[in-house]
């Protein structure tokens, strides 16, 4: 590949090995890679678009798209690696700067559902939701996640009334009975 040599490990007429490296080479594609606490890793998609700022870049902000997100974690660091591209790669970003990444976690006007109501099977989101009485299987795509609700992307209307609770014993067409949420009353005194 096309790169530029950046550092020289050996001196001429030294021994080399498998192990040892002769060169470090940069190529001209630059990459944007981070460490992402597991915590937040629901937060970041596959192709979603990010801000990158950087101080060799003062005054510029430029976008990039979320390419790699590591299916496992560091165990012991409990973060995930992420790695992202420049949609347009300006011609001032290089190998080695050091930046700030801004990730969007924050949506409006969407579906939320309680994260439990959620069920995976054979790799696909489903949920529930109530129609004519009956159970309704749907299949979603989730979105941004926190320690309460998922977004849903695709699948569920804002009106729709979704099963939150016994949906893993449900079937599509099961009778459903939809209850009314209890009011919590304070005791007297």
């Amino acid at each position: 590949f096309d790169g530029f040599v950046t550092r020289r490990w050996l001196a001429p007429g030294a021994m080399a090995s498998p192990q040892t490296p002769v060169v470090t080479i940069v190529g001209k594609e630059v990459a944007v890679s981070l460490r992402v606490e597991e915590t937040s890793i629901g937060a970041i998609q596959k192709g979603q678009r990010v801000t990158f700022t950087s101080p060799a870049l003062p005054g510029q902000r430029l976008d990039l798209q979320v390419d790699q997100i590591s299916p496992a974690g560091d165990e012991k660091a409990h973060t995930f690696f992420v790695q992202m591209r420049p949609i347009d790669t300006p011609p001032a970003l290089k190998p080695g700067m050091s930046g700030e990444v801004s990730i969007a976690n924050r949506h409006e006007k969407v579906v939320l559902v309680p994260k439990e109501a959620v069920l995976y099977r054979s790799g696909q989101a489903i949920l529930f939701v109530v129609q004519d009485g009956k159970a309704q299987l749907r299949k979603v795509d989730g979105g941004l996640i926190d320690n309460k609700n998922l977004e849903i992307q695709n699948g569920v209307q804002p009106d729709d009334q979704v099963v939150v609770s016994g949906q893993n014993l449900l079937n599509e067409g099961d009778l459903v009975t939809v209850e009314a949420p209890t009011e919590r009353r304070r005791p007297p005194g």
